[in-house]
């Protein structure tokens, strides 16, 4: 019964042990200030040139454009 015990209470120790570990490189993975991304766009009608500005995203963040119509038809594949 006393190994039964013992046993019990390292597996437990073990379980908590690596529950913390899991929940603390979760909290320092985010970012203090984290912003949800935003993005605005401006469109000069006489040039026909848009101008894309986002903002709340890391440095070096890879980005996609996709070109499509009003009504969802993709126009180009990236």
């Amino acid at each position: 019964m006393k190994k039964i015990t013992c046993n019990f209470f390292v597996v437990l120790y073990l379980l908590i042990g690596a529950i913390s570990i899991v929940s603390c490189s979760k909290n320092e993975d985010l970012p203090v200030d984290k912003k949800e991304p935003a993005v605005q766009m401006t469109l000069n009608e006489q040039t026909k040139i848009a101008t894309i500005k986002v903002s709340g995203l890391a440095a070096k963040t890879p980005l996609q454009l996709l070109y499509a119509t009003a009504r969802g038809q993709v126009l180009a594949e990236p």
